[in-house]
């Protein structure tokens, strides 16, 4: 009887991972739906080039180029004087992510484009595997979706197509919260929990890097003190342990990082400077993120371009019915991080960040805009907490849901966000995506309402959500690639190989 239950208990948990499995290859599919500009239409991203291809391929084809001769270089003799590339971290001379592409020489456009699109696909099945396995949620096939779609689609994701750096420090995050769960609980979650966040440290973005690791901390002493006082020091214990052994693994990477920081250009600049910040302005975008334009030749205000950390107003209106159906200190914990990063994220115009900014490794992180990714990661959350308690709301909660979202829905027509801008390319644009979200709105609020009762509802509502996000940014930051014809230095390059 003994062996019977171990068979049944494995058969079902190997039934289980290949529902998972089967989810991966579905996000995979978003993915290249997703980036269809690429496949079909011969785009690059991100507009211009941006580090992807200014100052990341140029790198990545050096050390690529030496690998092939049997050395790992650490030493750049094309930067300057010579660069320590090892002990600058965006180049991700360690980063696992990157290895694919040292072994190709010459690293070919396709595979660089590959990388750039993985890092997505790795943040939406690390979120959907967080949400189903993670005893603090254990959400549904459905909800997980909808929270990985909106994660992985959200704006800091599209703003950073051309750093991949920051976007696989996100991508890391949830495996991280997931490898916390684990550790805390049981001892064979140490290592996989530590190898998950020696990732994200060697991913390459400090400013990325050190927002997602106070997130971390803050979630690592919410689910010590959750253990109760017998288990709080136990999980202490393995939580500690869990820092230390990420914290080996990722010496190779950040020892010398940390080691050349004081000499960079970004030490010299003040913490008072004000750049890169959020701007409370920016609350339009989460109804539309085309509102203010989503790359550096469409965006209009007078501020630094700075990502909103929208995901998208199907997602949106989820996550607030999330936040307040659920009703369990999981959703404070959400609000507290949601609030504190918007705090922060506002910068020298908030009260949070002059109050760190003289706090070592705060000094540096001046472009505090950058941090609203958490608030994308809540929202994400949020949402699929949304969909959990939709489909099993009662019949008075229905109906309220499509009387809201009728009144939403018009109010996105005439409310104080259908105000325009008054360039007539930024007002057409802000005009689109105001009636993309009036659209997707209307039709999530009709799905929704029959979502208890009907499959058609559920899957009509990821189906709807991936669309808005997709339709809002799949063009918003790619362009055609050049043709070598068209090169602007072709006559210096024929020169250099005469």
């Amino acid at each position: 009887m003994a062996r019977s239950g171990v068979r049944k208990a494995i058969w079902i948990d190997l039934q289980g991972w290949r529902a998972e499995l089967s989810v991966a290859l579905f996000l995979g599919l978003a993915v290249a739906l997703f980036f269809w500009p690429l496949w079909l239409m011969a785009y690059r991203f991100p507009m211009g080039g941006g580090d992807l291809w200014g100052q990341l391929h140029p790198i990545w084809s050096y050390v690529a180029e030496w690998l092939r001769r049997g050395i790992l270089p650490l030493w750049s003799t094309r930067l300057a004087g010579g660069d320590p590339i090892i002990a600058e971290p965006q180049y991700g001379l360690l980063n696992p992510l990157n290895w694919p592409l040292f072994l190709h020489h010459p690293i070919p456009a396709w595979l660089v484009s590959l990388r750039g699109t993985f890092s997505i696909w790795l943040a939406g099945s690390g979120l959907y595997l967080y949400l189903r396995r993670s005893p603090v949620w254990r959400l549904d096939h459905g909800a997980a979706i909808v929270g990985a779609i909106a994660y992985m689609f959200s704006d800091p994701f599209v703003a950073h197509l051309g750093h991949p750096q920051f976007n696989d420090t996100m991508a890391w995050l949830p495996w991280v919260l997931l490898g916390l769960d684990q550790a805390a609980r049981r001892r064979r979650g140490l290592l996989p929990a530590a190898l998950a966040l020696a990732a994200l440290w060697v991913s390459g973005h400090g400013q990325a890097a050190l927002y997602a690791t106070a997130l971390v901390g803050a979630y690592g002493l919410w689910q010590t003190l959750e253990g109760g006082h017998h288990r709080a020091t136990r999980r202490a214990g393995r939580l500690a342990l869990v820092a230390l052994l990420a914290a080996m693994l990722a010496a190779p990477a950040l020892s010398p990082a940390l080691e050349r920081l004081p000499y960079t250009d970004r030490t010299a600049v003040s913490p008072n400077h004000g750049e890169y910040e959020f701007h409370l302005e920016m609350w339009r975008d989460f109804i539309s993120p085309l509102y203010h334009g989503r790359n550096m030749r469409t965006f209009w205000p007078s501020w630094d371009r700075v990502e909103s950390g929208s995901v998208g107003v199907v997602a949106l209106g989820l996550a607030a019915m999330g936040l307040v159906a659920d009703g369990r200190r999981r959703t404070l914990f959400l609000g507290i991080i949601g609030s504190v990063t918007v705090l922060f994220a506002l910068g020298t115009q908030g009260p949070l960040y002059p109050l760190l900014a003289d706090l070592p490794l705060f000094e540096a992180t001046w472009k505090t805009g950058r941090a609203i990714y958490l608030l994308s990661f809540v929202l994400g959350v949020a949402a699929a907490l949304g969909i959990h308690h939709l489909v099993r709301a009662r019949r008075p909660w229905l109906w309220g849901i499509a009387a809201i979202t009728v009144a939403a829905t018009i109010g996105l027509r005439a409310g104080p966000w259908a105000t325009l801008p008054s360039d007539a390319a930024d007002a057409a644009r802000a005009q689109s995506g105001l009636t993309l979200a009036a659209g997707a709105l209307c039709a999530a609020g009709l799905l929704g309402s029959v979502a208890q009762h009907h499959l058609l509802g559920r899957a009509g509502l990821i189906v709807i959500a991936l669309v808005e996000l997709i339709a809002a940014g799949a063009l918003a930051d790619v362009e055609r690639m050049p043709r070598r014809e068209e090169d602007p230095h072709r006559e210096a390059i024929a020169y250099l190989h005469a």
